[in-house]
């Protein structure tokens, strides 16, 4: 499939194999199975998005040379057509739930979130969940094939579709697990045409002490790493609010102390991101359920009399959840882990060279080497963008430049537009590799090594003083603790006290107890 070029290599791939595939001709349970040991859910869906033509007639000079004066621009969400079908196909004989008339959006189409999970990153352009659909019911290969051929010769994809979607879901009862399936045939106005294939696979029960146990231990543990360092977090902030230094002054102004701390932003990111992602998680969770308690309604009877073979069951809007708690869970295990470093800090030994290898990090030469590199990388992937954009994948766009010039500095060259330019290609690669890769940094290495070794002899002593400091810190705290409970102590050998503005006698057991909880708030 990844390898079509056009819409005429789509349909002699899409008939007679993918239908073979998906409606074998065969008896009943056995046409609803996909490689005998997967089972179909529902029907197969065929969904377009299609844009709004406009009359070019006075845009270009050279119009005249068709006699259609209509153009379809590319894909955007700003020219996607939502007006009703109108042309010659009808596929009204079939009953089927939708027969691709109608525009619909894609919470009508079944999408919780509004995107699809084909991300920039692996297509021309990001696509919504809305469109033209056509769900195409299983167990009969001569419907299926009708349906198709129909959909072929009538008008129903022309040159306003800009994407094409195969969707279905397939459940293997052996692993417990639904499979997402979408395949994409990007086609531009160019008119030749990209495939993409997307497979998620969708576990219904992740913590099957089977074959989950080792994820369900492992989740424990961060879980448990993320409730120690937020409750670390929490007594932090309590002590720089509770400090009699920060007693009158507002909270954003604490609050900032805190956040100037070490490392203390980060751990504020830290869990905003934990929050998101346990909220992904539940959503997750919930949507699974659902989707396992409906899959009833898609049994198939021998008679085929269940409507389920007829209706779309989406599982796209929990791949694309799936997807997202991917990606999140991916931050979240990098920033967790690497806050170890926080902590690495007061070992000895390793601790003065964590703390040197920060400080380098973050040293004033370092970062402006750094904004000296990046404006190099750029400058040159806005040269290779537009010198060679038109003919080559990896310079379409300046993100993909940017990416193939880095991988450029680490001896990953790539040659793939030599062919296109094989004189001014070369010579741009040589002089790439020699400001980048060679002069460039070998310049950052030098200014690192530096850095790091003027930082690294002093980094035992700063080392051994923050040290002393936390110790003394932790030592004063301790003994003003102890006077207080001292002071708490000495309230068994008062018998009264008067007030002498009002000669008011105070009750005994009552200034007692406001004494003690004043002391034991400041003692906390």
């Amino acid at each position: 499939f990844n390898g079509l070029q056009n819409l005429d290599d789509f349909w002699n791939w899409l008939t007679p194999g993918f239908v073979s595939l998906f409606w074998p001709d065969k008896p009943v349970p056995e046409s609803f199975y996909f490689l005998q040991e997967n089972r179909i859910v529902g029907a197969v869906r065929l969904r377009q998005l299609r844009v709004d033509s406009h009359d070019c007639s006075r845009v270009s000079p050279f119009t005249n040379l068709d006699s259609d004066s209509s153009c379809s621009p590319s894909w955007s969400i700003l020219t996607e057509s939502k007006m009703d079908y109108n042309g010659t196909l009808d596929l009204s004989e079939y009953n089927l739930s939708n027969d691709g008339r109608k525009w619909k959006s894609s919470t009508e189409n079944g999408f919780t979130p509004n995107w699809s999970y084909f991300a920039s990153s692996t297509t021309e352009f990001e696509y919504p969940g809305s469109g033209f659909v056509i769900d195409i019911p299983l167990g009969n290969y001569t419907i299926a094939s009708n349906i198709l051929n129909e959909i072929k010769s009538s008008d129903w994809i022309d040159k306003n579709t800009r994407a094409l979607f195969i969707e279905s879901t397939i459940f293997n009862q052996n692993v417990d697990s639904l499979l997402s399936l979408l395949l994409l045939l990007e086609i531009p106005p160019t008119g030749a045409a990209t495939c993409y294939s997307n497979y998620i696979p969708l576990v219904t029960d992740k913590y099957d002490f089977q074959s989950g146990a080792i994820d369900f231990l492992l989740e424990l543990v961060f879980l448990g790493m993320a409730v120690v360092f937020l409750l670390v977090e929490i007594k932090e902030f309590y002590l720089i609010w509770s400090d009699k230094q920060n007693a009158h002054k507002r909270f954003i102004v604490v609050f900032w102390s805190y956040l100037t701390g070490d490392w203390n932003s980060i751990d504020i990111i830290n869990i905003f991101i934990l929050f998101v992602w346990q909220m992904i998680r539940l959503s997750n969770s919930t949507l699974t359920n659902e989707l396992a308690t409906s899959l009833t309604h898609y049994n198939v009877t021998p008679d085929l009399s269940s409507n389920g073979r007829f209706e779309y069951f989406n599982s796209a809007s929990l791949a694309a959840l799936t997807v997202l708690e991917w990606y999140w869970v991916s931050i979240v295990m990098t920033l967790y882990w690497l806050k170890l470093v926080k902590y690495a800090v007061l070992a000895p030994d390793v601790g003065p060279v964590v703390s040197a290898l920060v400080n380098t990090m973050f040293d004033n030469n370092v970062l402006i080497f750094i904004v000296v590199l990046a404006l190099a990388v750029v400058s040159f992937s806005i040269g290779h963008s537009v010198a060679f954009g038109q003919d080559s994948i990896n310079y379409h766009t300046i993100s993909s430049s940017v990416l193939n010039l880095i991988l450029a500095t680490s001896g990953s060259s790539d040659t793939s537009f030599f062919d296109v330019s094989p004189r001014f290609g070369p010579i741009l690669t040589i002089i790439v590799n020699l400001v980048l890769g060679k002069v460039l940094i070998n310049i950052f290495i030098a200014v690192v090594s530096d850095v790091y070794n003027c930082v690294l002899e002093n980094a035992q002593e700063d080392w051994e003083q923050d040290l002393t400091d936390r110790m003394i810190d932790n030592i004063n705290t301790r003994s003003e603790k102890r006077k207080l409970v001292r002071k708490i102590m000495s309230l068994g050998k008062v018998e009264d006290e008067i007030d002498d503005e009002e000669e008011v006698k105070l009750d005994w057991d009552e200034y007692v107890v406001q004494k003690f909880d004043s002391y034991s708030k400041q003692i906390k």
